[in-house]
């Protein structure tokens, strides 16, 4: 890996495939930041139950498949393959 710091860092660690894995990485975390917000947005005591945890863990789970469906799958079947109609209606 390059120079994190460098002139070009930022441009290269979207476009780099060498930086792919700490994409997905930074990716996770910045989901899994926002799923525990919008679940503990809706707790008004301090504390989770076994049920705010479980909410947690099925809404962290498809918003990151939905993700993953459309990154792995569709994107390069459809989107990348200039088949922009079949791509749309499988988003839909």
């Amino acid at each position: 890996m390059k120079n994190l710091f460098s002139q070009n860092s930022i441009p290269d660690f979207f476009i780099n495939p060498d930086y792919r894995k700490m994409r997905y990485l930074l990716a996770s975390v910045v989901l899994t930041i926002m799923t525990i917000s919008m679940v503990l947005n809706n707790i008004h005591y301090l504390g989770a139950t076994i049920y705010e945890v479980l909410e947690w863990i099925v809404y962290f789970a498809l918003i990151f498949g939905i993700i993953a469906v459309n990154v792995f799958i569709l994107v390069p079947r459809y989107l990348l393959k200039n088949r922009l109609t079949i791509y749309f209606i499988a988003v839909l």
